[in-house]
């Protein structure tokens, strides 16, 4: 099934939708697989969503939108079981984000991300062992916090934490977790490249 230019009054069988008389969306599809079941979608007040697409293939999703996000052009890609949680406040220009194989990404208040963004809980095909089958890339949840800018071209893989207050660098590749707050993270792979820093949106008074 799929539905293109959702609106507020939207009602579907065996799905649970949610989405406020005072959000924006502008071009925006759903795309829900045959024979599933038991998915949520929540739109909080003042979203502004225009060009997203959301995509489930599988049940007992969730795709949790809180209030006053802005989503300028995106894909949110859920399979069985999968979640993704975007904070309030938070800004995406262009983004790439897939909860893969049940696993959950959560996405904390006030990000902002540019555009080219890719986000995923894992790698979409699978990888054994040759001699014992053991499968060797697993899924994993992601999690960012509060106050992260993603800068241009960034790619977040499977099992990471990035902690409030940080930015990323343009063209990174994070594959790793970081446990600390107030850094910026760049290159590939990326590493903390500077430490006890703040970032703001709008130009402070030069000191």
């Amino acid at each position: 099934m799929e539905l293109h230019n959702l609106t507020h009054n939207l009602y579907l069988e065996n799905q649970s939708i949610n989405i406020d008389g005072s959000a924006y969306l502008g071009n925006c599809k759903l795309y829900i697989s045959n024979n599933v079941s038991n998915n949520t979608i929540i739109i909080e007040e003042n979203c502004k969503l225009h060009n997203l697409t959301i995509r489930i293939e599988g049940s007992n999703t969730t795709v949790h939108i809180k209030k006053g996000v802005g989503i300028g052009n995106g894909l949110l890609w859920l399979e069985y079981n999968g979640k993704i949680l975007i904070g309030s406040g938070t800004r995406i220009e262009d983004a790439n984000i897939a909860s893969l194989e049940g696993k959950h990404i959560n996405i904390g208040d006030e990000c902002l991300f540019a555009h080219d963004i890719e986000i995923r809980t894992g790698d979409s095909h699978f990888i054994y062992e040759k001699d014992t089958t053991n499968r060797i890339n697993h899924a994993s949840d992601i999690i960012i916090e509060n106050n992260v800018w993603v800068c241009a071209h960034c790619k977040i893989m499977k099992g990471v934490t990035v902690k409030d207050n940080c930015v990323i660098g343009s063209s990174s590749l994070v594959n790793n977790s970081f446990e600390e707050s107030n850094v910026i993270i760049a290159g590939v792979p990326a590493k903390i490249i500077k430490r006890n820093i703040e970032w703001s949106r709008w130009p402070k008074e030069n000191k």
